[in-house]
């Protein structure tokens, strides 16, 4: 990465304890449509040691002063890499959560992964998550491959058998991370992996025209969702692309939402649906 910093330096080091500052549940109330927001891109280590704190989407978050819950994909490799740097991204969050980036210790595909190499992948993946104190995972995808339900609960059985691993979300293509529509995915032993419903992504691929009337298009389709914490639709995950959309907008879209939206850390959205939702790969209905 040409763009990385000194990995010969900070690999190094073996006093850097790795540690989230957010461990337990909050209460989640019960009459609302719960939403949990997810800001990409995380599996870039070079951004992340980079502008990312600074004049990046997380420097821009905590200079904001914004109380709401955000989620953030993190390289889980940075633990080895470079901890001192994600310990410093950790010590500077504020009602922030990590998760890691697609699709656990590499940029893969899931369902396209070579599966007689997915047991080792999994296990790489695990010892990263525990070492950059992480517990759920984001995976990357093309909706289409998803058909073979055996075959996707077989593959994310290769990651929810460790304890460690509680579920997911899941961002597949090719609308922008948001073809999956919201739909979930469980493996056999009770994890859901929950697919992008919604995605922040500007068509145009151009920061210049992502604008207030396109933002608020997006609060006005979460608003409109359902309250039913009994139904995958009660849930939404929504994808925030940050090449697009910067924190101000984001800041913008949050203020616009109504009292019937929850805003929830991932490790609460995903234990609420393991709670409440019956567990079968059904498709949402809104």
């Amino acid at each position: 990465m040409d763009w990385s910093c000194n990995h010969s330096f900070f690999g190094q080091s073996d006093y850097c304890s790795v540690k989230q500052k957010y461990s337990g549940r909050e209460k989640v109330s019960s009459d609302k449509h719960y939403l949990c927001i997810a800001v990409s891109d995380g599996d870039n280590v070079q951004w992340l040691e980079r502008n990312f704190m600074t004049d990046g989407h997380f420097g821009q978050r905590c200079r904001s002063n914004k109380g709401y819950k955000l989620n953030w994909t993190v390289a889980p490799s940075m633990g080895k890499l470079c901890p001192e740097v994600l310990q410093k991204i950790y010590s500077m969050a504020n009602n922030d959560y990590f998760i890691t980036g697609v699709s656990g210790i590499g940029y893969t595909n899931t369902m396209s992964y070579p599966y007689k190499y997915l047991s080792e992948y999994s296990a790489l993946t695990e010892e990263a998550m525990k070492v950059s104190d992480l517990n759920y995972m984001c995976l990357l995808d093309n909706f289409a491959l998803t058909s073979d339900e055996e075959n996707v609960t077989k593959r994310l059985d290769e990651f929810a058998k460790y304890d460690r691993i509680g579920g997911g979300i899941w961002e597949l293509d090719p609308d922008r991370y948001e073809s999956g529509k919201g739909r979930v995915f469980w493996s056999s032993n009770g994890k859901p992996f929950v697919s992008v419903r919604l995605s922040m992504w500007h068509p145009s691929n151009d920061p210049d025209q992502t604008n207030d009337e396109w933002i608020k298009s997006y609060a006005d389709k979460i608003n409109s969702m359902p309250v039913c914490p009994d139904k995958i639709d009660g849930y939404t995950v929504l994808n925030v692309h940050p090449w697009t959309v910067n924190i101000n907008q984001l800041n913008y879209f949050v203020s616009l939402l109504s009292e019937n939206v929850e805003i929830l850390f991932v490790k609460d959205f995903i234990e609420e649906i393991k709670k409440n939702v019956p567990h079968v790969n059904a498709v949402p209905e809104n």
